[in-house]
């Protein structure tokens, strides 16, 4: 189930949202959420990495 957010943007990048809105014939959401998504994961993959090179010694349990 989605449920709305609201959110502000600098009008540049608020008019470059509506730009690619406009040539993809997409929502601004839809290109939002897939921004987010891409964006969180980028941040998984990084925060691997930054676990990898450096492991912590205390991990809370999966449950």
């Amino acid at each position: 189930m989605k449920k709305a957010i609201n959110l502000r943007l600098d009008e540049l990048l608020l008019a470059e949202l509506d730009l690619y809105a406009s040539k993809l014939e997409r929502t601004r959401t839809f290109l939002v959420e897939k921004a987010i998504v891409a964006y969180f994961d980028k941040l998984e993959a990084m925060l691997a990495l930054q676990e990898a090179q450096h492991p912590t010694t205390s991990k809370p349990p999966l449950t």
